[in-house]
């Protein structure tokens, strides 16, 4: 073989060589890219080690308007909040709002597009942990100093489950309970050790769905029965790392399955709460746990025959403040009330969601700031705004988008209109009306029922004039008179 053949060969293998190795790192970029993918959904995006801080201190008015209604912040659902350094800070499911914990004022929120679905919260030393809701996202770590997210715990990085996510603060750990399991994370390390298998949790059960339970250092796992799981209160051990398990030959002998109606972890003791079903009866019995025998006394029972025994049966459960650090109400008009609990005492204040739910921004034409709509009613929101100021409160408009706000020509009386169904495909119909006239900074809204609701006809565009005391409205469902007088309407046509 003559050496320029040789090297021809060579020159090929190398080339063939190279091709190998570019097609192994597309192939990992390409898994990259579709991890990132799978964690931006619905309009989020992967968080980005030490970027900008997730918490918005004012209202961007020249970026929000654009924002997709996905990307806005949103308070709808509120779960559970954490005390820090005189401040709240409380996980609504839409963004992590940080109050005041004296004045209840709305000091920062986070950033949906960098925080996605914080479900719930829990603060180490000076650290921010936030549970997402967000399947994929995991646990976020943030630095309360800086705002900056320091580590993403979810199944790339060991933890194993990233569904139905809870996280707890014991002082060293932090846990979190999920779907499918436990996890364990050692801030300061960011390793996990993640619970899941019966043999790992000491369980009797191959699917560990469970109810994570911390009160100080006392770390328990409520396992959910299902068809092919028992379920168990399992107790973990601080010396060994292992579990112990309570299962139904502890709460419900001769049974094969527990269904717990309340397990409670509080500073007065660990309860158990549950119903055993028997023939023509089903009794509902509290055992207390005893840390120093590790065993459970019976403390009372009640049967569904005897509803008074029931009734006497609950005042045997410890008071909600004894196991819990925020404590949340909600009345009919989505108005909430907060009550957390700081170092020394606990801290009440209302906490109104509707209001700063943003369904739809608008830039004033007249005026150096933005008209938002909320479930609550319209709000305005200046440049340094971080949150909207409800100008008329009204329900009657229950959602509303960008095309349904109309102006006059000069600007200074709009109306907001929908049309609402009680029940899909029937009910109720109604026209929906809120005025507003920017000179007065006076509105009001209302509604108009329909007999039937008519064929929606789009039209060119919303037409909104003013005839002295009254607006002539025209949109795809009709002509409407507005009295400004009478504060009523009628259909013209």
């Amino acid at each position: 073989m003559s050496r320029s053949n040789h090297g021809t060969k060579l020159a090929i293998l190398g080339f063939v060589l190279i091709i190998f190795l570019f097609f192994i790192v597309l192939l990992q970029n390409q898994r990259l890219e579709r991890y990132e993918h799978a964690l931006q959904g619905a309009g989020q995006q992967r968080p980005i080690q030490d970027a900008a801080s997730v918490f918005v201190s004012q209202f961007p008015a020249d970026q929000y308007a654009a924002l997709k209604r996905e990307d806005r912040p949103s308070f709808g659902d509120v779960r559970n909040a954490a005390f820090y350094k005189g401040s709240v800070y409380l996980a609504t499911l839409g963004s992590v709002v940080k109050f005041d914990a004296a004045t209840g004022k709305i000091l920062a929120f986070s950033n949906p597009a960098l925080l996605p679905q914080p479900k719930h919260v829990a603060i180490q030393n000076d650290t921010l942990f936030v549970a997402s809701g967000f399947e994929g996202a995991g646990v976020f770590q943030i630095n309360l100093a800086t705002g900056h997210i320091e580590a993403q715990y979810n199944e790339t990085t060991g933890l194993g489950n990233t569904q139905n996510l809870e996280v707890y603060n014991d002082g060293t750990y932090i846990w979190v309970g999920t779907f499918r399991g436990v996890g364990r994370i050692d801030p300061k390390t960011h390793y996990v050790k993640f619970y899941s298998t019966a043999a790992e949790l000491n369980s009797p059960c191959d699917w560990n769905g469970v109810n994570l339970h911390v009160r100080g250092t006392d770390v328990w796992a409520q396992v959910i029965a299902h068809a092919t799981c028992s379920g168990a209160a399992l107790h973990y051990n601080r010396t060994n790392g292992a579990w112990t398990q309570y299962n139904t030959a502890t709460f419900a002998p001769m049974k094969n399955r527990i269904d717990f109606t309340h397990f409670i972890v509080s500073d007065i003791g660990v309860f158990a709460h549950y119903q055993i079903e028997f023939p023509g009866n089903i009794t509902q019995q509290i055992k207390k746990f005893n840390p120093e025998t590790g065993t459970w006394a019976l403390i009372g029972s009640g049967t569904y025959n005897d509803q008074k025994s029931l009734a006497l049966l609950s005042e045997k459960l410890p008071p909600e403040a004894t196991y819990r650090d925020t404590i949340i109400t909600q009345n009919e008009n989505d108005q909430f009330t907060i009550k957390v609990k700081s170092d020394t005492s606990w801290i009440t204040f209302p906490f109104n969601a509707a209001e700063i739910s943003l369904q739809s921004i608008t830039k004033n034409p007249i005026a150096d700031n933005y008209l938002v709509m909320t479930p609550a009613g319209l709000g305005i929101m200046g440049p340094k705004d971080v949150a909207p100021h409800i100008v008329v409160s009204t329900r009657a408009v229950t959602y509303s988008t960008d095309d349904d706000l109309s102006f006059t020509a000069d600007k200074k009386m709009l109306v907001v209109y929908n049309t609402y169904l009680s029940e899909m495909g029937g009910g109720d119909a109604l026209h929906q009306f809120l005025v507003y006239d920017q000179t007065a900074q006076t509105g009001f809204g209302f509604t108009l029922p329909m007999g039937n609701l008519e064929e929606y006809q789009p039209l060119a565009a919303n037409t909104l004039v003013q005839n002295g005391a009254k607006l002539i409205l025209s949109n795809g469902h009709g002509t409407f008179e507005i009295d400004l007088t009478t504060k009523t309407v009628k259909l013209l046509k």
